[in-house]
């Protein structure tokens, strides 16, 4: 659900829509209808996207290290390597390469979230799972690696 409401509009007939009038009507009806566990639903993978920024840390200061060798590499005119600057070109590919790089490790968890994070019923469309294991394997049954990954360019390019 990465579009806005009227983009979305049309996915969900008018007369089952959802209109709250604040947040804490919303959650009332949550709980009436779903429990107050559904509140929760999809926060162990949240939990797990705090690892993005590490991983896009760990890339990006490996991608900087990178090119710092290369560079001493071709600074070597007397034999001995010296200190040499990276770049702007250098640190924008570390910059891009490493959030790219997190981005694909850590999505599939964004999707799962997501997918945890629905309604119990969108329309005709229940949901198949409840759990973060249920989830995965009828991703997996139903559209393989490529479940995992919708979305993701326009994720990308976002970002």
């Amino acid at each position: 659900a990465n579009g806005s409401a009227q983009e979305l509009a049309h996915l969900v007939p008018m007369a089952q829509r959802d209109n709250y009038a604040s947040g804490l009507v919303a959650a009332r009806r949550i709980i009436r209808e779903e429990g107050i566990v559904s509140l929760y639903r999809g926060i162990g993978p949240s939990l797990l996207l705090v690892s993005h920024g590490a991983v896009q840390f760990l890339g990006y200061e490996h991608l900087k290290s990178f090119f710092g060798r290369l560079n001493s590499l071709s600074s070597l005119s007397d034999g001995a390597p010296r200190e040499t600057k990276l770049t702007g070109g250098q640190l924008t590919a570390s910059a891009i390469g490493s959030k790219v790089v997190a981005t694909l490790a850590t999505y599939p968890y964004q999707v799962v979230r997501s997918i945890l994070q629905q309604r119990a019923v969108v329309g005709d469309d229940a949901l198949h799972s409840t759990t973060v294991s249920g989830t995965v394997r009828h991703l997996w049954r139903t559209e393989r690696l490529r479940g995992f990954y919708r979305g993701i360019v326009p994720h990308i390019l976002r970002s």
